[in-house]
């Protein structure tokens, strides 16, 4: 079992000045002892953000966290496994009426977690952490 860390949660402790040493402490008194990994589509969206950065320094700073981030944490791929079940989700909830985007359900997806989003009735083995931080 694990979670899978979401981009809002790392992109709120990060402007909170939390350090990754520091979330992972904080996801780990709130979630116990469990594996703590990050999908490759949140590291695109938190680059992305970072290259959107108001200043050169910012930007700088902003990719730095990033790098230790991924030096610290697993960063799981999105796999053709991956790609079936995302498909499949999105396709029966949407059948059902609710809409997903393509790329939050993908990066709650990473294996060998198999997670899906707090909340959803058809959990599969682990879930994505929406808010630790207050």
């Amino acid at each position: 079992m694990g979670v899978i860390l979401d981009s809002s949660v790392i992109i709120a402790a990060e402007r909170r000045g939390r350090t990754v040493r520091q979330i992972l402490e904080q996801v780990r008194a709130s979630q116990g002892n469990i594996e703590i990994g990050l999908s490759v589509v949140t590291v695109a969206e938190l680059v992305h953000g970072a290259y959107r950065a108001g200043t050169p320094t910012q930007q700088e700073q902003r990719l730095a966290f990033i790098e230790r981030l991924c030096r610290d944490i697993s960063v799981y791929p999105v796999t053709l496994n991956i790609a079936r079940l995302v498909g499949r989700i999105e396709g029966q909830q949407e059948a059902s009426g609710t809409t997903i985007i393509s790329s939050s359900l993908i990066s709650a997806l990473p294996e060998p977690l198999h997670c899906v989003p707090r909340g959803n009735s058809a959990r599969l083995g682990a879930e994505r952490i929406a808010t630790p931080f207050s």
